[in-house]
C-alpha cells in the first residue's frame, strides 16, 4: 500500500523548513503540547485532502510574518503518483501538483491518497448535523468517484435552484432544477443506504471487538425519499412557499442526517463524554476499514487518540491498530508510549525533529 517515504515542509505552521524521511509503520510522534506533532498531522492531511482537518484559512496556515507555504512528499507503492506538493501564496491562492504538473480541479485528488484522521474536535459531528453531513460527504467521495462527481451535480443544481429563488424567478424556471435535485438525489439516496449499511456492520464488530459495554449505533436519516422521481418533485412543489419565503431549498438530500444513539438515546444528550470519545474512536476506525475494502487503504491520523485513556485502554486500542493495521500510521501523544510491538518514533520540540 502506498505511503509517504519523504515530507518537506516551508513556512508551514511552525515548520521553518524542515525535511523528514518516513517508513511504511506505525509512527508514534511525542513532544509537549504546542511543539508542532498536530501541525505535522495537518501536513499530511493537506496533502492527501487538499486542506487541512481544521476549519482554518491557508492564510492561517502559513508560517509567522510569511505569506506562502510549501508542503511537498514523496510516495511509494503508488499506482499513479511519486510525488505530490501544495504551495500557497497570498493573492495567488493555493495549488496542487501530481508528479510536479498542477492539476486543474481539487476534486479530481480526492481518492487518489485516502486518509482518514481522528482529531478531539471530531467529537463535534455528534453535536453538528452539517458537520455531519460534510463527514460522511467526504469519506463516500474518497471510497466512491461517482459519488463524488453525482454530489458535484446534485450541490450545482441546488446552488442554481437557490440563486432564481432568491430572485423570486417563477416556478417554471425553477423545474430544471428541481428535476436534477431529485434525479442526482435518488443516486445519493441509494449510495448513502448501502454505504452506511457496510459502514455500520464495520462499526460494530469493531465496538465489540474493543470492549463494547453500551449499545451504540448510528441510523441514516433521509430527508426526501427520491424512490418515484415524480412523487420526489411533487414533494419540493409543496414546499415552494416556504423555498420563496426563505430563498433557499428547504428540503432534500443536503438535508439528510445520520442519528447516533446509544441505548436507543440520542448520543449527544444521553451518552457521557467517555462513551462519546469512545464512540468517534470506533467510528473513526470503522472508516479506516472501510476505505481499505472499497479503496486502497488509507492513511491513518491520529491526534492525541490516547489523551484521557488509561494504560489498559491505550493498549487495547493500540493492539487493535497494529494488528489491522495496512498501511502507514501516524499517532501523536504528549508523553513517550512504550508500544509492546514494533514500531517508529519520532520526538517533536518546538517544530524541529530531535533524533
Amino acid at each position: 500500500m502506498f505511503y509517504y517515504s519523504h515530507i518537506e515542509l516551508s513556512f508551514f505552521r511552525g515548520f521553518e523548513n524542515l525535511k523528514l524521511e518516513l517508513p511504511n509503520d506505525f509512527i508514534l510522534i511525542y513532544g509537549n503540547n504546542g511543539s508542532g506533532k498536530t501541525n505535522f498531522l495537518e501536513a499530511i492531511n493537506l496533502l492527501s485532502l487538499t486542506k487541512s482537518f481544521r476549519p482554518v484559512t491557508d492564510k492561517e496556515l502559513t508560517h509567522w510574518n510569511q505569506d506562502f507555504y510549501f508542503v511537498h512528499a514523496e510516495i511509494k507503492n503508488h499506482p499513479l503518483l511519486t510525488k505530490i506538493s501544495c504551495n500557497y501564496l497570498k493573492n495567488k491562492g493555493k495549488k496542487i501538483f501530481h508528479n510536479d504538473n498542477p492539476i486543474q480541479k481539487f476534486s479530481t485528488h480526492i481518492g487518489l491518497l485516502p486518509c482518514v484522521s481522528l482529531t478531539p474536535d471530531d467529537s463535534d459531528i455528534i453535536k453538528d448535523s452539517a458537520k455531519r453531513r460534510k463527514w460522511f460527504n467526504l469519506l463516500f467521495s474518497q471510497g466512491d468517484k461517482e459519488y463524488l462527481n453525482t454530489l458535484q451535480k446534485y450541490e450545482n443544481a441546488l446552488q442554481q435552484r437557490n440563486i432564481l429563488l432568491k430572485s423570486e424567478k417563477p416556478f417554471k424556471e425553477l423545474e430544471p432544477w428541481t428535476y436534477q435535485l431529485c434525479l442526482y438525489g435518488k443516486i445519493l439516496l441509494h449510495k448513502r443506504k448501502l454505504y452506511f449499511e457496510k459502514l455500520f456492520k464495520i462499526y460494530s464488530q469493531i465496538h465489540e471487538a474493543l470492549g463494547a459495554w453500551d449499545v451504540s449505533k448510528f441510523l441514516y436519516a433521509p430527508n426526501c425519499d427520491y424512490e418515484n422521481i415524480n412523487q420526489a418533485i411533487t414533494h419540493y412543489e409543496k414546499h415552494l412557499k416556504t423555498d420563496y419565503l426563505y430563498g433557499f431549498t428547504t428540503i432534500g438530500a443536503h438535508k439528510d442526517n445520520v442519528q447516533f444513539l446509544i441505548d436507543d438515546q440520542p448520543l449527544k444528550h444521553f451518552g457521557s463524554q467517555g462513551q462519546q470519545k469512545t464512540f468517534i474512536i470506533n467510528l473513526k476506525l470503522a472508516e479506516y476499514e472501510f476505505l481499505s475494502n472499497h479503496q486502497k487503504a488509507p492513511i491513518l491520523l491520529l491526534d492525541d487518540v490516547f489523551e484521557k485513556l488509561d494504560k489498559q485502554r491505550i493498549a487495547v486500542i493500540a493492539e487493535f491498530l497494529h494488528s489491522h493495521q495496512k498501511g502507514q500510521i501516524l499517532v501523536t501523544h504528549p508523553q513517550f508510549l512504550d508500544f509492546h510491538f514494533k514500531h517508529f518514533r519520532l520526538q517533536i520540540q518546538n517544530h524541529q525533529i530531535i533524533l
